[in-house]
């Protein structure tokens, strides 16, 4: 499981070799539950994006699945994460399998527009999980300790969480409140947006 988490993954270069990707959530067989995570994948200035056979995707089902039939293994409940991919060739904010050859059920701006609303093709195919996923780039900060926390407001991470019984404090020990942000830290907003 991966609760309020955030994943920032800013500046990707490619490493020089053939083949480049990068994941920033990745689930397998297991029972799953993704819920309040801010996962953001942008590429540096200089670089054109995946090379060879690589890929981006902000979240990766590992298994090349069955097409057009969601993961069994993501809990329904799975829900209120912002996942952001550059909007470039071989770059998903959902995707399943590994090898560009061999993917599956990709989901991206290119292909799927309306992303953000309940009629986009990706939550059609979730039947009934991630109902309150969102894409975004959301600007960050991050501290000399390494704790990242979006700098711009309003933004869709703030008060936009569903709260998670027991987790009452965020990464820095601040509490979480009726209405907790996405992702790791919680933050101060001018207006929050809604969902």
């Amino acid at each position: 499981n991966a609760w309020n988490n955030t994943f920032d993954l800013r500046g990707l270069t490619t490493d020089g070799g053939g083949n480049y990707g990068v994941t920033g959530i990745q689930f397998n067989t297991g029972q799953t539950e993704l819920i309040n995570n801010l996962v953001i994948l942008e590429n540096a200035a200089s670089n054109p994006g995946p090379a060879g056979t690589g890929t981006y995707a902000a979240l990766r089902f590992q298994t090349s699945g069955t097409p057009g039939v969601p993961p069994a293994n993501l809990r329904p409940t799975s829900s209120n994460n912002i996942y952001f991919a550059p909007n470039i060739p071989n770059s998903f904010l959902y995707m399943e399998g590994v090898a560009t050859t061999a993917l599956s059920d990709t989901f991206s701006l290119r292909n799927d527009a309306s992303f953000n609303l309940n009629c986009g093709l990706f939550k059609t195919f979730m039947a009934g999980r991630e109902q309150n996923t969102v894409t975004a780039n959301i600007p960050v900060t991050v501290s000399a300790t390494g704790i990242v926390t979006p700098t711009a407001t309003p933004n869709l991470a703030d008060n936009n969480a569903l709260p998670i019984p027991g987790v009452n404090a965020d990464n820095t020990g601040a509490v979480r409140g009726t209405f907790p942000d996405i992702g790791a830290v919680e933050f101060t907003s001018s207006a929050p947006i809604d969902q």
